[in-house]
């Protein structure tokens, strides 16, 4: 783990850890539950019989977390066709030299070769741009909100995330997870690659990462869990700390990236609010793209 400077807090530290890869998490999942319940209490391991960890054991939110998550597709499955992407993406225009007996200005070198084709022409092209993305979404949030809230807010999203894929658009996953430190001296955020543009990865994967609880509650809490005692001790990562409190992610996102932020999609009820949301994520992503 590496600190950083707080950009809106002077002084105060945001501890950043940046995972190489989704299977980073899961090997810390599986290193939690070949550890075991310890005198500090692990969330992360707790039976779960309410949903609230997204899994009832550990084992099987690892399971998911390494094969997919087929029923989490299935709830965005149906949303699809609602989805409407507008055009916005220019095109960008490139002048691209080619060579004739007869043109715009001479290449010196040709002529003095003798190439009889040593008239430089200029051809206009234009190429789609613009086609690359990345969702960048905060999935910290307070321990009330229910299974149900975040499993609605990563439909939508998800929906998003395929309707562009469908349309062409190579659309990469970070999911970030920003808290304050139990103890309030400081930031924590996880930045864990679900995948990249142009990369693939299966949409049962995606779909636990995005839509299910675990990814926070199992995923997560263990890497809380794993940090080193005194500062799993200043997070609060234990039975009955908290594990921190949500934040707002505190790191810029790069070029390209489009943040949905702590709390955003988190009030989505009916099939017509996710959907609404997907449309609206759609759109700020056409927009984002066209600025580029």
């Amino acid at each position: 783990m590496r600190q950083n400077i707080d950009y809106s807090r002077p002084g105060t530290p945001v501890y950043i850890r940046r995972l190489d890869s989704f299977s980073e998490g899961a090997r810390t999942m599986e290193k939690a539950l070949r550890r075991g319940m310890t005198q500090q209490g692990e969330s992360s391991l707790a039976v779960s019989s309410n949903g609230w960890h997204g899994t009832r054991t550990m084992a099987e939110a690892i399971d998911q977390a390494k094969y997919g998550w087929p029923e989490g597709t299935k709830r965005f499955r149906g949303a699809m066709g609602k989805i409407v992407i507008e055009q916005l993406i220019g095109e960008r225009r490139n002048f691209e030299p080619y060579c004739a007996v007869a043109g715009d200005e001479p290449d010196i070198g040709l002529y003095l070769a003798g190439e009889p084709e040593n008239m430089l022409n200029y051809e206009l092209r234009s190429d789609p741009g613009g086609k690359l993305a990345t969702f960048v979404i905060n999935n910290c949030v307070s321990s009330h909100i229910s299974p149900e809230r975040i499993i609605n807010r990563g439909a939508a999203i998800a929906v998003a995330h395929s309707a562009l894929t469908a349309e062409g658009y190579s659309v990469g996953i970070e999911i970030v997870s920003a808290t304050k430190l139990q103890d309030k001296t400081g930031y924590l955020e996880y930045h864990i690659p679900i995948v990249h543009p142009g990369d693939y990865v299966s949409e049962d994967t995606i779909a636990w990462s995005i839509i299910s609880p675990a990814m926070l509650r199992r995923m997560v809490f263990a890497l809380d869990e794993d940090n080193p005692p005194e500062f799993r001790t200043k997070l609060g990562a234990y039975s009955g700390g908290g594990y921190g409190t949500p934040n707002t992610m505190l790191s810029r996102p790069s070029p390209g990236m489009l943040l949905i932020d702590m709390n955003e999609g988190l009030d989505l009820e009916s099939p017509k609010e996710i959907t609404d949301f997907a449309q609206y994520l759609v759109d700020r992503t056409m927009k984002l793209l066209q600025c580029r």
